[in-house]
């Protein structure tokens, strides 16, 4: 079962999509089976990966509102994995708010994921918003650049 790493700062500009890549690519250079996670609709993450956010057939988005699997979200990269964002991803904030229990959206959809992975990492927008909550629900840690 993979650990769970949230990377997260309300002020943007402090290094979490930076510090969430080259940890995430030093881990896999060590041999682990890594997974990122995009949670900013600003598809930071996405794009310096090398994913182009606006061409994206799925995102997490579609996890969100359209209840797609990671596995069918899940962009397979060189020494990675990534579940990708787009700006429909501000889309799935409000669509979250009117659910009970959307707190745990995340750690649900990552759940069947797990097991695949030895770590998950989480980039997080730079809000205290309901996809900032969901990435802390979800995280066995939390790291604060």
């Amino acid at each position: 079962m993979a650990r769970i790493l949230t990377i997260a700062n309300q002020k943007g500009g402090v290094a979490k999509t930076t510090t969430t890549l080259t940890l995430g690519a030093a881990l896999a250079e060590l041999g682990e089976r890594v997974l990122l996670v995009d949670l900013d609709p600003q598809a930071c993450l996405t794009f310096s990966c090398g994913v182009d956010p606006d061409g994206l057939e799925l995102s997490l988005h579609d996890m969100f509102v359209r209840r797609k699997s990671a596995s069918q979200v899940i962009v397979n990269l060189e020494n990675f994995d990534l579940l990708p964002a787009n700006i429909d991803l501000a889309g799935s904030e409000m669509h979250l708010l009117t659910k009970t229990g959307r707190e745990h959206a995340l750690a649900r959809a990552l759940m069947p994921a797990r097991r695949h992975y030895d770590t998950i990492l989480i980039d997080c927008p730079p809000s205290l918003g309901v996809l900032t909550i969901n990435a802390l629900t979800a995280a066995n840690e939390v790291f604060i650049p």
